[in-house]
């Protein structure tokens, strides 16, 4: 759908989430080269997160179904509860081999989705392939694995923080990823529910 057809409200509210996810992503980046945790910056993302995906929700909800978001809560948080569940059976080992398989994994599907982004203008709407029913499927799977494999990394480096005494500000860093993580898990379930049924969400 051309942005320029769009209602001024909804416009409005496409700008928003695009503003919203840019800065959520780049407070990521901050608090990846920052020293100390800061319950500041966690707030802010959490509230520039949330502005993001109640325009992503909002879009699902008037063009693909109203309770597919029921699903996508459903399925972010049996997602997160599973991967919690394998990492105390010890169903994924987070040792020092598995950090970088998982870090090279991502980095692919990081490139390959920029990729599909900037090559958009040049081959059309279907892009690198990557959204029909087939392909986009299975990317979508890949990107929950991924989010649900970095979640168990997320609880080993908890468990050593609790294990090795860590002081009561790191609670604020452990807070600032699983936010990070459910947000992850909900927009990769998002994208994975409105491919199933064959239809498209306009953004």
């Amino acid at each position: 759908m051309d942005v320029a057809v769009l209602p001024l409200a909804t416009a409005a509210a496409y700008g928003i989430a695009v503003g919203a996810g840019l800065d959520a992503a780049a407070l990521v980046v901050v608090q990846c080269r920052g020293n100390q945790p800061s319950p500041r910056l966690t707030l802010t993302f959490a509230a520039f997160q949330g502005m993001f995906l109640s325009v992503l929700s909002s879009t699902v909800s008037r063009h693909v179904s109203p309770g597919l978001l029921v699903q996508t809560v459903l399925g972010t948080m049996g997602a997160f509860a599973g991967s919690l569940v394998a990492y105390k059976l010890h169903w994924i080992r987070t040792n020092r081999r598995f950090l970088p398989f998982v870090g090279a994994a991502l980095l692919g599907l990081c490139c390959l989705a920029l990729a599909d982004w900037v090559l958009f203008p040049v081959l059309g709407a279907d892009g690198l392939g990557l959204r029909p029913v087939g392909l986009g499927v299975l990317m979508g799977l890949v990107g929950v694995v991924l989010a649900a494999v970095f979640s168990s990394l997320h609880f080993r480096k908890v468990e050593d923080g609790i294990t090795f005494g860590a002081s009561r500000d790191q609670a604020w860093l452990a807070a600032f990823g699983v936010t990070l993580i459910l947000a992850w898990l909900y927009v990769e379930t998002v994208r994975l529910l409105t491919l199933v049924p064959g239809e498209e969400v306009v953004y």
